[in-house]
């Protein structure tokens, strides 16, 4: 803050933090580098096949779930700075929506295929006493689904 200066009366040696006194510590996160991706068939829609003789129209909305995994156990702090940086929730299963609009012809078959990637994030805590860094993989999907065949 330019143009303050620290109070000469209550300053007794210790360091000056404009606006809170410097007691509290803030914690960051931010990733440090992306894993390469993968694909796994949906656990909720793994595959349908067609048996029948005649071609089967598909027209209807999926639903499965996908898993947000922390490589840590985090405190209060570090998990919710995580969370801020991640956007979603941690260590947990969400349900999403496909639609899926598809012809199969007899003996083909289709499932859902979500796309994950494992990233690394730093979390960082600044405060009086100095600073520190908490590397932590964070494995999610990356928002890609596909259909294919299986």
């Amino acid at each position: 803050m330019r143009g303050r200066t620290p109070p000469e009366s209550d300053h007794q040696g210790r360091p000056w933090y404009p606006g809170g006194g410097g007691s509290g510590s803030q914690t960051n996160a931010y990733m440090v580098s992306q894993g390469q991706k993968w694909e796994e068939q949906a656990d909720d829609f793994k595959c349908t096949r067609n048996s029948g003789d005649t071609v089967l129209q598909i027209n209807r909305t999926l639903t499965y779930t996908v898993s947000v995994k922390v490589s840590a156990n985090l405190t209060a702090d570090l998990n919710a700075a995580l969370k801020a940086a991640v956007g979603t929730e941690l260590n947990t299963t969400i349900s999403k929506s496909y639609g899926l609009t598809t012809s199969l012809n007899p003996g083909q078959s289709i499932g859902l295929c979500v796309e994950y990637q494992t990233n690394v994030y730093a979390i960082t805590t600044t405060s009086a006493a100095g600073t520190t860094t908490q590397p932590v993989n964070v494995t999610a999907p990356t928002g890609v689904v596909t259909a294919r065949s299986c």
